[in-house]
Order: structure tokens, then C-alpha cells, then sequence
């Protein structure tokens, strides 16, 4: 019996040497490391951060020097700024723009050639200043990173949220949308940047407080339809009768929900690969004490029709989200979504391949990463074929996130 005893103890002893050397085998250095982060906080070397202090409220990604690399034009809170790219992603600021004698508090910009010259022009849409001005901004390039004030051109005033550049009535010149507090207007381009305000032809009568436009073909009809996004109303859907004129079809192709829905951004994306566009509102309760800050996600049903499917589909998310943005991020082939809190910095939902998303910031972003987001803007900054991550921050300066290839 006693025998029996030790040899058990033996082959025990043996088996589990033989476990450890297995371990030790798997693990020479000890515990594994975890993965390496993706993503590199560059500000401080990349961006002239002393000019990127807290005034931003938004950013483009667009090659305005066409030097073949990205650069990026900020809508600012002061005057607007040009961030001029070297072509590895380290930024500098264009000095002595005209850009330089405004200050409109400006929330948005688009970028586009408005007079066909084959440059890129820039309208910024602006709030109230201190001085309650309500200005826009429109600036035509005249070549070698130099604008002219071109704000005649531009018909309208208002307090300006949005601003979309496109060509609604396909005529082939780009027009621009704008989303108001009050009426949403709507500027046709003769195709010299001379611009028409065809608004109450073309688009319904309401007075909303408008926080974002997106423009997309949502029924696959051919024809844009425009997307509104509201603080204190609710959102619509314009849809496209095909000669440019925006029918109001929220009641129909819209969900009714109970909450009170304060939208700050829209996005249109195919995610769960049927080859339609599905839709994302980023949602706050920041002005709205009753509103529910919960993103939505809804599913296109190929004909314009949305299903809300945010409780199977999205995590529960309650950071006040600014922005948002489809892209595939970890490359498996299906569309990912990255949101900018105002209330937890930017966070990383990874799709499953059918529209199902779950939260995995913690393996993409550096840890203690919370700038107050109020937009950001992904775009390849270095020419490495890789996203980067722009962030227009609140509380501080701008932040740069560089892609590492980690392949490498």
C-alpha cells in the first residue's frame, strides 16, 4: 500500500514537471506580454499644439497644398486654420491666411471645387459669434495655399451647424447644404460658385435646430437623400423625388421612438454587407435634461426603410457622442465604428460581419486617452496605407493618433 502511495506521488510529480516545462517552453521570459497597442499619441511631436488649444469643433482631411498627402482643415470656435501635412504625418500650421482675419465661431466646413478650376475651396458654416454675427464663410483658392473672401457669393446668413458640399440636382457642379437652427437651406451652384438659394423649391418647410447633415442614396433609387440630424426635434429623412426636390418621409421610413433624441452626428454605411446604406445616430443629453444619450443604430431594408436594432446590435453607450465614423479598422473586410465622446474620449466597436458590434476600445487606443471629443477625422496622415485619427479636442489641444503596422 505504501508503494503504491509513492509511486502515485512519483507520476503525479512527473506530470506536472512535464507541465511546467511545457509552460516554461511556451513562455521563456515568463507571463506573456499583452498585445501591442495599435495606435501612438504623436501630438506633442506632430501638431503644433500651442495653436490647437481647445477651440476646435471640427476637422477635414483633404489635400489642399495637392502635394499628395492629406492635410487638414479646422473649423474653429477663433479664426479657422489650415494644418499643412509634410507628407509623414508632422503638421504645420499655414501662417499669414487670410483665414487669420476672422473669427465667426465656425462649426463645420466642406471643401470642394465650387468654381471648376480644379482646386479646392472652403466653406465654413458659422454660429453666433461674441458680437452675435451670422456670418458664413466662403473662400475661393487661388492657387499655392491662398484664398480669397468670396463671402458675396454666398446669399444666405444664419446660425449655421452643418454644412454638406454636393451636387444635388446633377448638373455636375457642386451645391451646398446647410443645417440651421431654424430653416435648412439649400444653395444651387451655376458652376462659377455663384450660388442660388433654391430652398423653398427644394426642400420642406421646417424650423429645427439642425446639428448634422449626411447626404446618401438611402432607397437605391439612383438619387441623393438627405439626412438631418436635430438637437430638440425630431430627425429626417428628405427623400429624393429625382428631380431634387426633398420629400419630408420621416413618418414612413423612420422608426417612431418615445425618448427625446438629441443627435449631434449622422453617418450612412453598409453594415451588415447587403449593399445598402444603414444609419448611425450619435446621440448626447447635454441640452435636452430628458433626452436619452444612447446611440442608434438603425438597418436598411434595401428600400429606404430602417429598423431600429440598437438594443441587439449596439452596446448600451452613454458618453455623449459627438461624432462618429465607419471604417474597417482591423481589416477582416466588414465595416467597424469608432465614436468621439465629449464624456470618455473615442472608443473602438468592432462588427462582427453582420452588423453586431462590440466594445474593444481597450486594444486599439493608449490607455488614459480622454480629450473632450467634439469631432475627429480619420484619413492615412503618413502614407503608410494605414488609418490615422485626427481628434478636434474641447478641453486641450488637438490629438494625432498614428497607426503602428505591427506586421512589421
Amino acid at each position: 500500500m505504501r508503494f503504491l502511495h509513492i509511486l502515485i506521488l512519483i507520476l503525479l510529480g512527473g506530470v506536472l514537471s512535464s507541465c511546467w516545462i511545457e509552460a516554461a517552453e511556451d513562455s521563456p521570459n515568463g507571463p506573456e506580454e499583452p498585445d501591442p497597442i495599435p495606435y501612438e499619441n504623436v501630438s506633442n511631436s506632430n501638431l503644433p499644439t500651442a495653436s490647437l488649444s481647445g477651440n476646435s469643433n471640427s476637422a477635414l482631411a483633404v489635400d489642399i497644398e495637392q502635394d499628395g498627402d492629406l492635410d487638414i482643415v479646422i473649423a474653429s470656435q477663433g479664426p479657422n486654420k489650415i494644418l499643412l501635412n509634410n507628407g509623414s504625418g508632422v503638421f504645420s500650421l499655414l501662417q499669414n491666411s487670410i483665414l487669420d482675419r476672422f473669427s465667426y465661431n465656425s462649426q463645420d466646413v466642406a471643401v470642394a471645387d465650387f468654381n471648376g478650376d480644379g482646386r479646392f475651396d472652403l466653406f465654413f458654416g458659422n454660429a453666433a459669434n461674441q458680437s452675435n454675427q451670422q456670418i458664413n464663410e466662403f473662400y475661393i483658392n487661388q492657387g499655392n495655399v491662398s484664398f480669397s473672401n468670396d463671402i458675396g457669393l454666398i446669399p444666405v446668413s444664419g446660425i449655421s451647424n452643418a454644412t454638406v458640399a454636393r451636387d444635388i440636382n446633377n448638373d455636375g457642379f457642386i451645391d451646398i447644404i446647410i443645417g440651421n437652427s431654424g430653416q435648412n437651406i439649400l444653395l444651387i451652384n451655376n458652376g462659377n460658385a455663384r450660388f442660388f438659394d433654391e430652398t423653398g423649391q427644394r426642400l420642406p418647410s421646417r424650423f429645427d435646430l439642425t446639428r448634422d447633415v449626411e447626404v446618401g442614396d438611402i432607397s437605391g433609387n439612383g438619387f441623393p437623400d438627405i439626412i438631418v440630424g436635430n438637437e430638440t426635434d425630431d430627425n429626417r429623412i428628405l427623400a429624393n423625388n429625382g428631380s431634387g426636390i426633398f420629400l419630408d418621409q420621416t413618418g414612413s421610413r423612420l422608426p417612431a421612438i418615445s425618448a427625446i433624441e438629441e443627435t449631434r452626428e449622422v453617418e450612412l454605411a453598409d453594415v451588415d454587407g447587403d449593399g445598402d446604406l444603414d444609419m448611425y445616430y450619435s446621440n448626447v443629453r447635454i441640452f435636452e435634461s430628458g433626452a436619452d444619450p444612447q446611440d442608434r443604430l438603425l438597418i436598411n431594408n434595401g428600400q429606404g426603410l430602417f429598423a431600429d436594432v440598437t438594443s441587439s446590435q449596439l452596446p448600451a453607450k452613454t458618453s455623449n457622442t459627438f461624432d462618429s465614423d465607419f471604417v474597417d479598422i482591423d481589416g477582416d473586410g466588414d465595416l467597424d465604428i469608432v465614436t468621439g465622446n465629449f464624456n470618455g474620449g473615442i472608443q473602438v466597436f468592432i462588427n462582427n460581419g453582420a452588423g453586431t458590434f462590440s466594445d474593444d476600445t481597450e486594444n486599439w487606443l493608449p490607455e488614459g486617452l480622454t480629450p473632450q471629443v467634439v469631432d475627429f477625422e480619420i484619413a492615412d496622415y503618413n502614407g503608410d496605407q494605414l488609418p490615422d485619427i485626427y481628434i478636434a479636442a474641447y478641453n486641450g489641444p488637438d490629438v494625432l493618433l498614428l497607426r503602428k503596422d505591427l506586421q512589421e
